[in-house]
C-alpha cells in the first residue's frame, strides 16, 4: 500500500481503474523498461546502457537534445550516449529517460480548460526551478527534485481524460481564481486529489520510492512532512506564463536562497527561459 501524507487518503495502483471510472493507465514501451532496468542495475556496463538507448532512435535523439539543453548547463556539448551517461551519471540519465517516457505515455486530454502546451510549460518551469533551488540548498537531491517538479502534476491529464467535462469545469474555476488550490477542490469534489492519484500512477510504473513520495506530498508543508523544500516551492507555480503574476513565488525564492528581489526575479526569468526550451524538446 502506498504511503500518503497529511489529509490524503491511501490508494494503491490497484484502485486506479475504479477511481478513474474504468480508465486504465497505459504502460511504458518495452524499450523504455529495458533501458530503465539497465540504468538501475549496477552490473550493466555504460556501453550496454548506451546500446540499449540507441536501439530506440526517437529516445536516442530526445536524450541527447535534452542533455544539451540550457536546463542542464553543461560546459560542452555531448555528442554520444556513452559520453552522456559518463558525464551525467546513471541517475540523471534515468531521470531524462523517465520524464520523456511519462510525456509519451500520458493521454492527450481534449476538454475545455485543459491545454497540453500550458500544462507542460508549467511542468518544465517547476522542474527547472526545483533543480536550481535544490542545487543551492540541498544539492544531493537535485536530480530527484527535477523529476518530481516535472511529474508532480502528471495525474491532471489523466483526470481530465477520465472525468471529462466535470473535471474541465473544475479546472476552469481554478485557472480563473488564483486564491484557489486545485488539490483541495479535487478532494472536495471527488474524494481524492492529483497528488494521491499521481503517486499511485508512479507506483504502477515502478518509479523509485523518492519520486512516489515526492509526488504524493508536493503540496504539503516541508516543516510537517518529509518533502524536499525545492519541490514545495516549485509546486507554487500555477499554469501562467506571466512572471509578473509570480510575486509570491519571488518572495519564496528570496527567503529560501537569502537573495535580493532583483536576484530572485533574474533567477526566475532565466529558469523560465530554460523551461521554455525544455518544453519544446519534450514536444
Amino acid at each position: 500500500m502506498l504511503r500518503m501524507f497529511g489529509k490524503q487518503k491511501q490508494f494503491s495502483a490497484k484502485n486506479l481503474p475504479d477511481l478513474l471510472d474504468g480508465y486504465e493507465l497505459p504502460s511504458f514501451q518495452g524499450v523504455v523498461m529495458d533501458v530503465l532496468g539497465a540504468l538501475r542495475d549496477p552490473d550493466t556496463s555504460i556501453q550496454d546502457i548506451a546500446q540499449k538507448l540507441q536501439a530506440d532512435p526517437g529516445m536516442h535523439v530526445k536524450v541527447l537534445k535534452t542533455v544539451n539543453s540550457a536546463a542542464f548547463s553543461l560546459s560542452s556539448k555531448v555528442s554520444n550516449l556513452h559520453h552522456a551517461v559518463i558525464m551525467l551519471g546513471r541517475s540523471r540519465v534515468e531521470a531524462i529517460v523517465l520524464n520523456h517516457a511519462v510525456k509519451d505515455t500520458l493521454p492527450q486530454a481534449k476538454i475545455e480548460n485543459f491545454s497540453s502546451r500550458r500544462y507542460w510549460l508549467a511542468a518544465t518551469q517547476r522542474a527547472s526551478l526545483a533543480q536550481v533551488i535544490a542545487q543551492r540548498i540541498h544539492p544531493n537531491t537535485a536530480v530527484e527534485s527535477f523529476s518530481v517538479g516535472l511529474l508532480q502534476d502528471m495525474a491532471i491529464p489523466v483526470l481530465a481524460t477520465a472525468k471529462g467535462e466535470h473535471y474541465g469545469r473544475l479546472l476552469g474555476d481554478w485557472i480563473n481564481d488564483e486564491s484557489t488550490c486545485l488539490h483541495e477542490m479535487e478532494m472536495d469534489t471527488f474524494g481524492f486529489d492529483h497528488p494521491s492519484i499521481g503517486a499511485a500512477m508512479a507506483q504502477e510504473w515502478n518509479l523509485p520510492d523518492e519520486l512516489v513520495n515526492g509526488i504524493a506530498s508536493h503540496h504539503e508543508d516541508p516543516d510537517q512532512v518529509d518533502v524536499m523544500p525545492a519541490v514545495a516551492i516549485a509546486s507554487r507555480i500555477r499554469e501562467s506564463e506571466d512572471l509578473s503574476q509570480c510575486s509570491a513565488l519571488v518572495d519564496f525564492c528570496k527567503q529560501a536562497l537569502a537573495i535580493s528581489e532583483e536576484d530572485a526575479r533574474a533567477l526566475l526569468e532565466q529558469t523560465f527561459s530554460d523551461a521554455a526550451e525544455l518544453c519544446n524538446l519534450l514536444g
